[in-house]
């Protein structure tokens, strides 16, 4: 079995059959997208060996921010 930390209880998991992903970190893998009870949106690729983190959206913590900001991929 395969686990990761992610930011929140996850309430939402996607598989996305056809991956979009143009980082390289899909070839081979499996893509999930994920939400969290706190907002989060979150990309993992899975293959039988590992998983990884694609991008990360989180919520704005300031007022007048965009809703989201990013975190490009963790290689």
């Amino acid at each position: 079995m395969l686990q990761i930390n992610v930011e929140g209880a996850v309430t939402v998991v996607k598989h996305i059959a056809d991956s979009h992903d143009t980082s390289g970190l899909s070839t081979g893998r499996q893509e999930v997208l994920y939400g969290t009870h706190n907002g989060v949106l979150g990309q993992l690729f899975l293959d039988h060996q590992s998983v990884k983190q694609g991008w990360l959206l989180k919520p704005s913590q300031h007022k007048g921010d965009q809703p989201y900001h990013t975190t490009p991929y963790a290689h």
